[in-house]
């Protein structure tokens, strides 16, 4: 049952992916967009790439070649230590949050003969990661936010840990600020320029608990649990606060934003696509079942 929702996890994504890129963007927020990394999968030579990790059953990190949908297979395994959680690809390398063994650094070029490359222990249980500006943002469970200074590889080491209240789960980075989904305790904005100064400029309680968090056009987009997809205005950071709630039938613990959608993994319900333009009136449009 386990391997079934792992492979069908896989395929949905990939079909998720292949959707949104063959989908013309909406028009954005009228908000200013803030300047964004790019994120997972990457693309190359014909090939697009999609990690999968599963927390239950601590299956290695596995890229999967999704070209075409149809007919995607596991090209690489890399087993890591522990639960492979969370991963962000960027510049070559695959950093994968690995709970208790910490931030795994897994050199994927070429895919074939990807290893890990460096193996960063931290305080607490890594559940999420994010990688910016030469720097890996890890959402550490109890112990916060630990920023690791990646640049170069091999001498990857922590710079700068911000603890938060609750329990670090998931995080986004943009213009400068984490936002950190720190479960029963909400969403944390924390100024991360300079690094060195990291503090927490501002907090919002959320009803539920803040599993994964999206920015997007001057929005945050959090994956609230059993209170749905909460919406909050970030701009500016230090007046955050709630403008838009969406209850969803199961957990909400992870969210992505595109061409004017938010897509929620819903838990046991499945997946969940809002449309959330104009923000005021967001409302689910789609439900897609999924295998428990």
């Amino acid at each position: 049952m386990l391997m079934r929702k792992i492979v069908h996890f896989v395929l949905l994504s990939a079909l998720l992916l292949v959707f949104l890129s063959a989908c013309p963007s909406r028009t954005a927020s009228t908000k200013p967009e803030k300047a964004e990394a790019s994120s997972t999968p990457s693309s190359g030579g014909g090939q697009t790439s999609l990690v999968n990790t599963d927390s239950e059953t601590g299956e290695p990190l596995n890229p999967v070649d999704v070209t075409p949908p149809s007919s995607a297979y596991i090209v690489k395994s890399v087993d890591t230590p522990a639960y492979a959680v969370g991963v962000y690809v960027s510049g070559g390398y695959a950093y994968v949050a690995d709970r208790g063994s910490g931030l795994q650094i897994i050199d994927v070029e070429p895919i074939g003969s990807a290893s890990i490359v460096k193996s960063v222990d931290t305080p607490g249980e890594a559940w999420g990661v994010y990688v910016s500006g030469g720097y890996a943002y890890v959402a550490y469970g109890w112990s916060g936010l630990q920023i690791i200074d990646v640049e170069p590889i091999v001498s990857a080491s922590i710079v700068k840990s911000v603890d938060t209240p609750g329990e670090a789960r998931g995080l986004y980075v943009s213009g400068g600020y984490a936002y950190v989904a720190d479960e029963y305790s909400g969403l944390h904005i924390i100024d991360v320029e300079p690094i060195g100064s990291a503090s927490i400029v501002k907090t919002v309680d959320t009803p539920g608990d803040a599993y994964g968090v999206y920015v997007s056009g001057g929005y945050a987009y959090v994956a609230n649990g059993d209170s749905g997809l909460e919406i909050i205005d970030v701009e500016p950071p230090e007046s955050a606060s709630i403008v838009k709630s969406v209850d969803t039938p199961s957990d909400a613990r992870g969210v992505y934003v595109s061409g004017g959608y938010a897509y929620v993994a819903d838990d046991y319900s499945g997946l969940k696509i809002i449309d959330v333009e104009p923000i005021g009136s967001a409302i689910i449009v789609k439900s897609v079942d999924t295998p428990y």
